[in-house]
């Protein structure tokens, strides 16, 4: 949906799709592309599969067809079938240099990684494994240094190879608090400060579907302090649905 003055009226651009169910976005300003991936990557019994991955061109928003492309390609020996079965967790573009993002792509199959804009995609691993659950993903730094982490489902927290770009590995050293807790339990949820890149926050959710707490870094995923979660009032029950519906985000200019 897209609305031109602030959410007072809204147009649907996506009613000719094969799908109206939409689990991520990214905006690339440079290009003028919107990213839209398509089926929902939370976990519930009515949540909807998609049909691919979209583009939009944003300079035809305007026009009574807006200019949407769809994305074909997988790596072997998939195909284009395969985008059938893909939900969108999110969307994560990575600045590079003079060239076009790098476009890094969480489904409920595995991560997919492209550099050349969607035209072809290098799946991603994680300690050997190809098709794992993503839940969440970050560009974050320490030190100055850049990392990548992505919360997979039910698997803990990975971390981003510095010598292959296509390989993650499980973050298990610096952990802090994190490093305590029994299990990691269901979801992973990641959000970095906008203000400090090296601020990260972790939402933790349980295998019961109750959340852990949110647990926070200074470090860029390193030395993980617990804050908890807010306790709902009687006769309220406690906060749930951690398979479900939680987006973490933080304030602009105070990390």
């Amino acid at each position: 949906w897209h609305s031109p003055d602030d959410g007072v009226t809204w147009r649907s651009l996506t009613d000719f799709l094969p799908c109206a169910s939409i689990g991520a976005l990214a905006f690339d300003a440079a290009n003028n592309r919107l990213w839209i991936g398509s089926g929902e990557g939370n976990r519930a019994g009515r949540a909807m599969f998609g049909q691919g991955l979209f583009t939009l061109d944003t300079t035809t928003v305007g026009n009574a067809s807006p200019t949407i492309a769809r994305m074909v390609n997988l790596p072997a020996p998939r195909g284009a079938d395969d985008f059938r079965r893909l939900r969108s967790a999110q969307i994560l573009l990575e600045p590079n240099a003079a060239n076009p993002p790098i476009v890094w792509w969480g489904t409920n199959e595995g991560l997919f990684r492209s550099t050349d804009s969607g035209a072809n995609w290098t799946q991603v691993t994680f300690n050997g494994a190809a098709r794992d659950d993503v839940a969440s993903m970050v560009l974050c730094t320490s030190t100055g240094t850049a990392r990548m982490l992505v919360g997979l489902w039910d698997q803990g927290l990975y971390i981003r190879q510095a010598a292959d770009p296509t390989q993650f590995d499980a973050l298990t050293t610096d952990l802090g608090a994190l490093a305590a807790t029994p299990t990691i339990g269901q979801r992973i949820v990641l959000a970095v400060a906008p203000s400090n890149s090296e601020r990260v926050y972790l939402a933790l959710g349980k295998s019961d579907n109750t959340w852990d707490g949110i647990y926070s870094s200074n470090a860029g995923g390193k030395g993980w302090t617990k804050a908890g979660f807010p306790t709902p009032t009687s006769p309220q029950p406690p906060l749930g649905q951690a398979h479900y519906n939680i987006i973490p985000s933080v304030r602009p200019a105070a990390p």
